[in-house]
């Protein structure tokens, strides 16, 4: 038996056309929150068949629209404890040419949700400044996902949103089949 030696191999690899992957890790762990061994309680899963459109007109302007009713879900803690909201969303979009800023807006209680990740105002931006062409695809899938951590037992409340920015002649999202699921963990 012939033993070679595990760099003698990576080079072989290398020179047989197998590339092998390169783990990068973030350059910062203050930017990396890693949330606690959590227990899953529930999953809530809402589909949705229909559109929902963001619109505006204007040189500067913003909109949203509600792709679910507002989803109110419980937390089991005990009086004081928290729970973290895992929400997943994923959707086919679709955008005219004029698009500069397409997002996903998520909001918890009203507020934007905490780790995130998303902006101050809970978007999860998707597209920005796309430059449409004759031949491109009329709407794309997008998956998202974002935690919340909440403190207190009872009810809160999960909007979610598709919204546009436009800053020369308006904007128009659309958000068509849409799957939004709310995972539901205690520490």
């Amino acid at each position: 038996m012939i033993r070679r030696s595990p760099i003698l191999c990576l080079a072989g690899l290398v020179l047989a056309g197998f590339v092998p992957f390169l783990v990068l890790l973030p350059q910062s762990q203050a930017q990396t929150t890693i949330l606690p061994d959590e227990a899953l309680q529930s999953s809530t899963l809402l589909i949705h068949k229909g559109d929902s459109t963001a619109t505006c007109t204007g040189s500067i302007c913003k909109a949203r629209h509600a792709m679910f009713r507002p989803v109110t879900v419980q937390c089991p803690a005990a009086s004081g404890g928290t729970c973290t909201f895992h929400i997943s969303l994923n959707a086919q979009v679709e955008t005219d040419e004029s698009n500069p800023i397409v997002a996903f807006q998520y909001l918890v209680d009203n507020a934007a949700p905490s780790p995130g990740p998303t902006d101050a105002d809970g978007n999860y931006q998707l597209l920005a400044n796309r430059v449409t062409s004759a031949g491109s695809p009329p709407f794309q899938s997008f998956s998202a996902a974002v935690d919340a951590t909440v403190t207190g037992s009872g009810d809160h409340t999960i909007g979610v949103y598709i919204a546009c920015m436009g800053t020369g002649s308006g904007c128009k999202a659309i958000a068509h089949w849409s799957e939004l699921k709310v995972d539901i963990f205690l520490p």
